[in-house]
């Protein structure tokens, strides 16, 4: 039988110093660079300074047509027809953009204005007049 390593192998201390952890920021940008997309952290999270007065998803189907702003990111896919995916982290909804405005970025957070539209087959979807970026 051989052994390893020997009686003159030099022994190493393990010693951890203490190391600060990342930023929601830090974080998301090493997640979206290595795996593509964010996993532990929402783009939401990783903004600077409290968000701006929002609605919540979950809450636009009760209140259908009238004015609503909500904050949130475009998710990566698609609908299968116009719109995209937005999310607030929480929720997830088809968001359909007025004629002309451009689909955010992927992954990009926003402030969307716009309302909740409701079809008399039982569609439902935000529809978006403007979009500010977050920064």
């Amino acid at each position: 039988m051989q052994r390893v390593g020997s009686v003159q192998q030099m022994a190493f201390e393990f010693s951890l110093e203490l190391v600060e952890a990342e930023t929601p920021a830090q974080r998301l940008a090493w997640e979206q660079r290595v795996l593509g997309w964010p996993v532990s952290v929402t783009p939401l999270e990783a903004l600077d300074g409290p968000l701006p007065a929002s609605t919540a998803l979950a809450e636009l189907p009760s209140q259908p047509g009238r004015p609503a702003t909500v904050a949130g990111y475009r998710l990566p896919g698609w609908t299968g027809g116009r719109g995209f995916y937005f999310s607030d982290g929480q929720t997830f909804v088809v968001a359909v953009e007025r004629e002309g405005l451009a689909k955010p970025s992927p992954w990009q957070p926003i402030l969307a204005r716009g309302r909740w539209q409701r079809d008399h087959w039982g569609a439902e979807w935000l529809q978006v007049e403007e979009t500010q970026a977050l920064p």
